[in-house]
């Protein structure tokens, strides 16, 4: 079982140009720690998102391309076995990633390089997430 601290975006109200929307769904790469959403996730109100079905399970469907595109793309057979072998939630340099946009693997903190990574990470992210499929 991997437990997973889910937390919110320190400091995410001062940050400029920053769309991300965690209570929206996205897409991580545990390997490095890449993230992903959808324009429109991040940028409709709670109605638009509420009544536009078919706009949100698009959006839905663009996230999984991007896993399938991205794992197959950026990351070879063995770096996933590897990771699924290590029993790890992240890799430290995912952890390293993640832990600003408030995703922690607490499971792995008493891991020494998932805890030098936790530890050194960032208390706030430094650049927004992507969202466009372009560079795939």
């Amino acid at each position: 079982m991997r437990l997973l601290l889910d937390h919110s975006i320190v400091g995410q109200e001062e940050l400029t140009n920053f769309g991300f929307r965690k209570d929206r769904p996205y897409g991580g790469c545990r390997l490095c720690g890449d993230l992903f959403q959808p324009q429109f996730m991040r940028e409709a109100n709670y109605i638009q998102y509420e009544v536009a079905t078919a706009r949100r399970l698009a959006g839905e469907r663009e996230i999984a391309e991007w896993r399938e595109k991205h794992n197959s793309d950026r990351h070879t057979a063995a770096e996933h076995l590897a990771l699924a072998e290590s029993g790890l939630t992240f890799t430290p340099q995912a952890a390293y990633k993640l832990a600003p946009f408030g995703l922690v693997p607490v499971a792995d903190a008493e891991v020494p390089e998932i805890a030098q990574a936790l530890l050194e990470a960032p208390r706030a992210p430094s650049d927004d997430v992507d969202t466009t499929l372009k560079g795939y």
